[in-house]
């Protein structure tokens, strides 16, 4: 049986086997294929990087880039060639593997969109190892300043929607939080919700999940299913030139692009944008994306993402106070600032 159809039959089988059927067609022999000579060099840097943090630091040749929840992020230099590693615990590594099969996905197609990836490795069943090539440029250090600015990025996000699947890209994985149902726009925004009690749930924050359940109408999207790039925060987009590459790629894979962009202009790293902005941005996108239902969708998903981030952030702040129901009230923060912001949006788009 081909691997093309081995892959357009894999949702037949039990989710253990799917995974192992998938590792062994389509995981392992891109690995293979792209598994460099100097993998082995590569991989003693990084061997030092996790059994000598501290002191490969004080490495000319090593600079961390950033610590973030889910991994460490490191520049490497050998041999006159610059690379990006990327070291998780090994129980996340299906993050850095769908990272790692778009990147070689994207390079193939020679779109100059996003890193080239060198290899992915798991060491000692303990540590997932992405390797990617540096990209020179100026990374993002602030949202868009004006229109100018935003139709750049506007721009990246086309050239990445315009992409669609084909029986020979099956095996690419979906965009994680990407959806086009109310069954599952509504799981999503609980998914976040999971781990607060019913009764610590602000009335304002219950009172839209249900006007949501109750009002909003949701439009079959009929949307053309794209590639996705799943986290827009501007600081995962480097200048070049007029260009924008994009980097971080561990929640892309196939989705709804409507979807992708309202995710785009509702991440809290623009949390500044007006929703006068958002309807410009929103506006100007219109003409890429033909759909009849298209405004429809458009607000379904709005308050979506708006009801998400306010869920995500009574999450964060619930938590840290567990002792004190709704003690985070009376601490003002940037949590408690946004959490109001998505409210505050979400409301306004529920009353219509």
């Amino acid at each position: 049986m081909s691997e093309i159809r081995i892959v357009q039959n894999i949702n037949k089988f039990p989710g253990r086997v799917k995974r192992w059927i998938h590792q062994k067609t389509i995981v392992e022999p891109i690995i293979k294929k792209r598994y460099p000579s100097n993998a082995e060099s590569i991989l003693q840097t990084v061997k030092y990087i996790i059994n000598d943090p501290k002191n490969a630091q004080t490495n000319n040749q090593i600079l961390r880039i950033n610590q973030g929840t889910n991994h460490q992020v490191y520049k490497i230099e050998q041999n006159q060639n610059k690379y990006l590693a990327k070291i998780t615990s090994s129980n996340l590594s299906n993050r850095l593997e769908r990272e790692f099969l778009v990147l070689d996905f994207l390079s193939n197609r020679k779109l100059n969109l996003s890193p080239y990836p060198v290899f992915f490795k798991i060491i000692n069943n303990q540590y997932a190892v992405l390797i990617e090539t540096w990209i020179e440029g100026e990374v993002l250090t602030n949202p868009p300043k004006n229109q100018t600015e935003w139709k750049k990025i506007l721009h990246h996000y086309q050239d990445i929607h315009a992409i669609i699947p084909t029986k020979k890209t099956a095996y690419l994985p979906k965009a994680d939080r990407n959806t086009n149902t109310r069954s599952n726009c509504l799981a999503l925004i609980k998914s976040q919700l999971k781990n607060v009690r019913l009764e610590l749930l602000p009335e304002e924050l219950k009172s839209l999940l249900l006007k949501m359940e109750e009002n909003l109408e949701f439009s079959e999207t009929n949307q053309k299913t794209s590639l996705c790039r799943g986290d827009g925060n501007f600081t995962n987009f480097i200048r070049q030139g007029e260009k924008l590459i994009s980097v971080d790629w561990e929640y892309s894979g196939w989705g709804d692009p409507l979807f992708d962009l309202v995710s785009l202009l509702a991440h809290p790293s623009y949390v500044d944008l007006s929703l006068e902005d958002i309807f410009w941005a929103i506006g100007y996108s219109k003409p890429f994306y033909p759909n009849k239902n298209f405004d429809k969708i458009i607000i379904s998903y709005l308050v979506t993402l708006f009801l998400y981030w306010a869920a995500r952030y009574i999450n964060l702040l619930q938590n840290t106070n567990s002792q004190k129901p709704f003690a985070w009230r009376d601490r003002p923060s940037l949590r408690l600032q946004n959490y109001e912001i998505y409210i505050d949006r979400a409301g306004v788009l529920l009353k219509g």
